[in-house]
């Protein structure tokens, strides 16, 4: 049997034939439900795979992790394709660095990622990050080239929590104004915005809706919201020079 668990209803693993796909309970109940689903389905499952994503920073996810580990079988247990950190403070990055140092094997996405396990005294290796396997998974069909367009993307500016930041607005207005030029020296004729997170607190809606403001009103911008699959992000991103 084969459980994932995943912040959103799969969309494509259906087609890696898997017997059992589970869908995330974080945010359709509480925090009990969720121990009841690692105590009574997690429970002494042989194998824990951590794969992809930026989640080894948050609090309750790291907490979630440990009490996985604590409760699965003997393993090996491993992560993959894994970001580590920013953390936003030290009792975070305690319990992560327990949680890592519970694992088999951590393969990193990202060279912040490998400085921090380092710092942590955590045994890591620079691997890849699982993004490209979609292809493989959901075969999308080859898209030709279009000419002048541009893909944006603000993921790293860490949606809401840069609000604060005083150099945050002089930053969104520079990229504006770089895109500006760029249109009117005539090297893009489109801008399509794309979202790569669809997190509440940490996404890049709210900002991409921002910058969209910020830009001529004769230059075309398509603002497409975040998607589960990808499929739409990854067919913009294939067309753009």
């Amino acid at each position: 049997e084969v459980f994932i668990w995943s912040n959103t209803k799969p969309q494509n693993h259906f087609k890696l034939k898997l017997k059992t796909v589970f869908h995330d309970i974080n945010r359709i109940a509480n925090i009990l439900l969720r121990l009841l689903f690692i105590r009574f389905v997690v429970a002494k499952k042989p194998f824990v795979i951590f794969g992809g994503g930026s989640n080894f920073r948050q609090i309750n996810v790291v907490l979630d992790y440990l009490y996985i580990l604590e409760k699965a079988g003997s393993g090996p247990h491993i992560a993959i394709g894994v970001s580590v950190g920013p953390f936003k403070d030290s009792q975070t990055e305690i319990i992560c660095q327990k949680v890592l140092k519970k694992l088999a094997f951590v393969g990193v996405r990202d060279l912040l990622s490998l400085k921090r396990c380092k710092e942590m005294g955590v045994k890591a290796t620079l691997t890849f990050d699982l993004g490209p396997a979609f292809w493989v998974i959901a075969k999308p069909k080859r898209v030709k080239k279009e000419k002048g367009l541009l893909c944006v993307s603000l993921c790293n500016f860490l949606g809401k929590s840069c609000y604060s930041d005083p150099i945050f607005a002089e930053k969104l207005k520079n990229i504006a104004l770089t895109i500006e030029q760029l249109f009117k020296t005539g090297a893009i004729q489109k801008v399509v915005l794309i979202s790569l997170n669809g997190s509440k607190v940490y996404g890049d809606q709210e900002l991409n809706n921002k910058l969209a403001k910020l830009l001529p009103p004769e230059l075309p911008v398509m603002n497409i919201g975040y998607e589960e699959s990808g499929t739409k992000t990854f067919e913009y991103i294939s067309r753009a020079e």
